[in-house]
């Protein structure tokens, strides 16, 4: 699995708010999913109570990474 799968599997939890949807979304187990995200999240959580907007702007940035990556996929398909 590389780092952007691993960031892509971030964005869907925090998006659905669920580890279970975003595993159901994914096509991946759940325990994966779990696996992926705790240790991004956690670092980021801490992050969030101190710096709430430059965690949100990272999210943002990461959103738009991941939008180019799958725009690129599709037009190399």
């Amino acid at each position: 699995m590389n780092k952007l799968e691993l960031l892509r599997t971030f964005v869907r939890v925090s998006e659905l708010s669920s580890f279970t949807q975003a595993a159901d979304s994914l096509g991946l187990p759940r325990s994966t999913v779990s696996d992926q995200v705790l240790p991004l999240a956690v670092p980021l959580l801490y992050a969030h109570r101190r710096l709430p907007q430059r965690v949100r702007a990272f999210m943002d940035w990461l959103e738009g990474l991941i939008d180019l990556e799958v725009r690129h996929d599709h037009k190399n398909d």
